[in-house]
């Protein structure tokens, strides 16, 4: 369960990790950082040339890229995707689409259901060309509905297909890419591209501007905003309660309920055509005593701060997850640091919130609210403040300066748990929040107008966290004991 309001209950000890879990999962990784990196781009940008002269049709050309660069255009699986497509064998497509062991590997969770509705929806036609509709029936009702759970367009538009005769008039009613060629395009641009690089890949990069700028500038979130689920972590074996990103963004920390502190090694490629995020299990700590409540990085990325319900502030070293500093004496509920300043901002008290300096390690007391307080977030920016307060289903954000109340944010149900929220977007013009209803909502941080919501999560979502560098990027965790990574985008 999460984070109940006031509670104090003792936590059970987490097992220790495995040295040698550790070390094939992250420590090689972090040894040959750079090598890697640098080869990986190597082997990205010999790939996007291969895919353009087999575009141009230079055939000779590209087959002397990929003896010399020991690169190739198509991973097996997708030469493989490929043949069960011209074989019209849309049962083992879908296999290696969807199936955990030997599938392709899609840029998303999104991805991956909008590849496996597309080739039913092709084997639904197939079959309906045959004029085998008793199968295609099936299908749809079978494999398609309870499955998919298609918009109420989608099934509309599948249902008209039924009153077509001939493939012409199935042509001009399919509003989907269903024929073979259409569908493979398609699918190319779902997975991911160490499966293969899409047509016209370079072509739009270097669209892009004369710089060939592979991180263009984020867009404001604005409109209609929709969140796409990029990667799902699931090494925890608690309740996931708070999350904290390193400054440079390499890094994720996620504090359980068994008390445990797991880091994640992050990879993100944010460009046009390697727009994908991933995490591996790095490290894991354990706090010297009681349940973690909240974790957060200070600016030099060496150190981070977490907090327990055994009245204790420690200050971490993260290259060895030694103990830096330890305060006691006040419980600490929740941690925000100051983006520009080595100030910590901690609720220690339903009422009160204190600033820690961590050079001088002194401390004094902020604001005093006369309304129980959950959680706190600051701004990157450090200009607002985020506070959620006991059992009011809404948040606050104040003006830090002339602490005044800038907006009210509605819609979340937060009864029993403490909610950790987040500012998000280019120039944190979201704020969002997890909720007990398994949501993830985005609202407008100056109106207060509630945008969309993220769903996904099976249980309780405690907290939501903003990416360092890529502001479209939260990441969310669950009671379901997973971590969500989520790109966010504008529909306007």
């Amino acid at each position: 369960m999460s984070t109940d309001v006031g509670s104090s209950a003792d936590a059970t000890m987490a097992p220790a990790p495995d040295p040698q879990d550790a070390e094939a999962s992250g420590s090689e990784i972090v040894s040959s950082g750079n090598f890697v990196s640098t080869q990986n781009k190597r082997v990205k940008w010999a790939r996007l040339l291969l895919r353009e002269l087999y575009d141009l049709g230079f055939r000779d050309a590209a087959a002397a890229l990929e003896r010399e660069a020991a690169v190739q255009l198509c991973s097996p699986a997708m030469k493989r995707f490929q043949t069960l497509v011209s074989a019209q064998k849309w049962d083992s497509a879908l296999e290696l689409v969807t199936r955990k062991d030997g599938k392709l590997q899609m840029k998303s969770i999104q991805a991956t259901r909008e590849a496996g509705l597309l080739l039913l929806q092709r084997k639904y036609i197939e079959l309906l060309l045959k004029s085998e509709v008793k199968d295609a029936l099936k299908t749809f009702q079978e494999e398609i509905l309870p499955v998919y759970n298609p918009s109420e367009k989608e099934v509309k538009q599948l249902a008209e297909l039924l009153l077509c005769q001939s493939v012409d008039e199935m042509k001009e009613r399919a509003q989907m890419p269903w024929q073979d060629d259409q569908l493979r395009a398609r699918i190319e641009g779902l997975v991911s591209p160490e499966e293969i690089i899409p047509e016209g890949a370079l072509r739009r990069l270097v669209q892009d501007g004369p710089e060939m700028n592979l991180q263009p500038p984020q867009p404001l979130l604005t409109g209609q905003v929709t969140g796409e689920c990029m990667d799902i972590l699931q090494k925890p074996t608690g309740d996931v309660w708070e999350l904290a990103f390193s400054p440079d963004g390499q890094l994720l920390a996620s504090a359980s309920s068994d008390g445990s502190v797991v880091l994640w090694k992050l990879e993100f490629d944010t460009d046009p055509l390697y727009g994908t995020a991933t995490g591996t299990f790095d490290k894991q700590f354990q706090h010297p005593a009681g349940v973690v409540l909240s974790i957060q990085w200070l600016p030099c990325g060496d150190q981070f701060v977490s907090g327990s319900a055994d009245k204790s502030l420690v200050l971490w070293n993260a290259n060895d997850g030694s103990v830096a500093y330890q305060w006691s004496g006040r419980r600490a509920l929740d941690i925000v640091v100051h983006p520009h300043e080595s100030k910590v901002f901690v609720l220690v008290s339903g009422y009160e919130i204190r600033t820690y300096d961590i050079a001088q390690k002194t401390d004094g007391l902020f604001f005093k609210a006369e309304r129980v307080i959950s959680c706190i977030e600051i701004s990157p920016c450090g200009k607002f403040l985020l506070i959620n307060f006991v059992k009011q289903e809404q948040l606050v954000c104040l003006d830090i300066a002339t602490v005044s109340i800038i907006a009210k944010y509605h819609g979340i149900s937060e009864k029993r748990y403490v909610l950790r929220p987040c500012f998000c977007g280019t120039h944190c013009e979201l704020v969002v929040s997890g909720s007990e209803d398994g949501r993830v909502y985005l609202w407008h941080r100056d109106s207060g107008k509630l945008l969309s919501d993220l769903d996904g999560h099976s249980s309780v979502v405690n907290v939501v966290v903003r990416h360092p560098s890529h502001a479209n990027v939260i990441a969310s965790a669950s009671d379901d004991r997973t971590v969500r990574l989520w790109c966010l985008k504008s529909s306007e």
